[in-house]
């Protein structure tokens, strides 16, 4: 298989490890695991600059990509997102993986959409975690209002505190 462009790699993020592809020598490719934390980020920017790395193609079925992307934009990195559903229709290489997202399909962190697709996306996520904050606090004020009842109304409570030494 001919390499379209020696400086780019391929990344597989999942919810707990993170596959890494680079060009090696003579057609080879080093491919190698990393965990999902921010000093794994920051190792894996420092490893694809080692290997003289310009241009991630990344796939992930969540918005788990969206710590790596920013973590390689903000080092130089042009990042491109790829979706599982155009990666299966294109020819996989050998490897599979990592090592098959060396597509010029996905978003590029260079073309309007890609900032939309991420304010998007941290929006999802947003949404989703205000209102699972509005749910648990709901249910707070629940539980609340039945300790209230069970054991009278808090001015009591407080003024009986208030009234030990």
């Amino acid at each position: 298989m001919t390499r379209l462009n020696p400086n780019a790699a391929g990344v597989d993020i999942g919810a707990r490890e993170i596959l890494v592809c680079v060009p090696g020598e003579a057609n080879t490719q080093l491919v190698r695991s990393f965990g999902v934390s921010t000093p794994d980020l920051q190792t894996i920017a420092a490893w694809l600059k080692e290997h003289h790395i310009e241009t991630v193609a990344m796939e992930s079925v969540s918005v788990s990509w969206i710590p790596l992307f920013e973590t390689l934009k903000a080092d130089g990195c042009r990042c491109h997102l790829i979706s599982a559903r155009s990666r299966r229709r294109a020819r996989p290489t050998q490897t599979g993986g990592a090592a098959g997202l060396s597509l010029p399909e996905g978003r590029s962190s260079d073309c309007p959409g890609a900032d939309r697709r991420l304010r998007q996306e941290h929006l999802f996520v947003l949404k989703q975690s205000l209102a699972m904050y509005d749910f648990s606090t709901r249910q707070i004020e629940a539980c609340d209002a039945d300790i209230e009842r069970a054991y009278g109304t808090s001015a009591s409570i407080s003024s009986a505190s208030a009234a030990q030494p």
